[in-house]
């Protein structure tokens, strides 16, 4: 059966079961390929990539009462704290999954006694045991477990109770199949942007004097719950002197007549997330030195884009960025993110991460399938004392790396500012 989202009979959408399929499949190759006997993921997006499930609540990532067993030889099993699924239990959310889904151990995050040094170790211990049971059935306790993100308590309590863990390779494996992405991974980062764009485009409707940031903000987040939206990812509006230096916040601050506006709407889809700077905007008509900036910031943008090839290598995108020197700052690092290119999928950012502080010196392979964002800024050097650091336009896109080029997921057009006249 298919739950893919399309409904219509000549169009397949995204085939969830395919996506599940793929992912579990290629997790299987990679502990194959590294020889471990399973992995144990501990953190929100592993958890979905070999389970397919959403969390109850996200705890902020926090690591601890929810996590996943996947057997080189046997299909993966869900563990969640609180659930009040598993056997003899309803399964409202994961019937799915069968026997498979069944209640975790809560010990390390936020609905864990971490205030009582004692209790969390006991909790601890059963988490180790129930593990060590499950691996014994699967007959692989004296094998080799893969485990990952490094949970110093978690990962503590296992080497106590003599399961054998190994941290790198399990890393390397998932790493390397999430960084390449599935066909119907990369439909849902696709519907990602299109909610992103149907927003932006709400909010360009309501961009006038006297309206404020944080109620841009709202109009864009109703409109992508609206549009299926699982949940805001990075998502803020700057306008005026909060445009240069971005400080990614969302603020009460007036709009007012002559400014530039950036917005940042990024989504999640089935728990896939883009990262996604639809546009800068400018409150009626925009100065020489507005353009000339937006100009400036799509200039290295599309040469980023061009410079991401498979077969290339980050040092190929890097060495396409301005240096820190065009920005007046001391060192590389200091000028992180202000342009960045990096992968993205069920976390943001992900692999590769490519900017001059480190690609420069340690390359990395640009492989087909990889997904991308692609983000530059730059400045108007207008200043004022209400804009004592002027104000900048910012640029994002996400882009599929195919054969012989780039699929752009984002559709927003970047050839100039857009015009919001009022």
């Amino acid at each position: 059966m298919s739950y893919g989202q399309m409904k219509l009979d000549f169009e397949r959408g995204v085939d969830i079961d395919r996506m599940t399929k793929e992912r579990v499949e290629k997790v299987h190759a990679g502990l194959k390929k590294y020889g471990l006997s399973g992995i144990l993921t501990l953190d929100m997006a592993n958890i979905r990539y070999i389970v397919n499930s959403r969390p109850i609540v996200d705890h902020g990532g926090q690591p601890g009462d929810r996590y996943a067993l996947l057997p080189a030889d046997a299909e993966p099993t869900l563990f969640e704290g609180g659930i009040n699924e598993g056997p003899g239990l309803p399964r409202p959310r994961h019937w799915f999954l069968g026997d498979r889904a069944k209640v975790g151990i809560s010990c390390g995050a936020a609905n864990s006694p971490t205030e009582l040094g004692e209790a969390q170790k006991m909790q601890l211990r059963k988490f180790a045991k129930q593990m060590k049971d499950e691996l014994k059935a699967y007959k692989i306790v004296n094998e080799t477990l893969g485990v990952v993100p490094f949970h110093k308590e978690m990962v503590g309590a296992l080497e106590e109770a003599g399961i054998k863990v190994d941290l790198d390779r399990a890393s390397n494996i998932m790493r390397e199949c999430r960084e390449v992405k599935t066909e119907d991974e990369v439909e849902c980062l696709r519907i990602a942007c299109a909610i992103s764009e149907a927003c932006t485009e709400k909010v360009k409707q309501a961009i006038k004097p006297g309206v404020r940031e944080n109620e841009l903000v709202a109009i864009a987040a109703y409109h992508a719950y609206r549009l299926g939206a699982e949940g805001l990812v990075s998502f803020h509006v700057e306008s005026g002197q909060h445009t240069w230096p971005n400080p990614f916040w969302i603020t009460d601050k007036i709009v007012r007549p002559g400014e530039l506006i950036n917005m940042e709407i990024a989504v999640a889809y089935l728990g896939y997330r883009n990262c996604y700077y639809t546009g800068t905007f400018s409150v009626g008509q925009p100065t020489q030195a507005q353009k000339d900036a937006f100009e400036k910031a799509r200039e290295w943008q599309l040469l980023m884009a061009k410079a991401i090839r498979a077969g290339g290598t980050t040092k190929d995108v890097a060495e396409k960025m301005p240096s820190f020197k065009e920005f007046g700052y001391p060192d590389e690092d200091s000028s992180l993110m202000m342009q960045w290119s990096h992968g993205i999928g069920l976390s943001t950012p992900e692999w590769p991460s490519i900017h001059r502080a480190w690609s420069l010196e340690y390359p990395y392979p640009i492989k087909e399938g990889m997904c991308l964002a692609i983000e530059t800024i730059w400045p108007t050097n207008e200043r004022s004392p209400a804009k004592p650091n002027g104000e900048a336009c910012r640029i994002e896109d996400n882009v599929h790396v195919i054969a012989g080029g780039l699929d752009w997921l984002t559709q927003w057009p970047h050839d100039e500012i857009m015009v919001c006249e009022y």
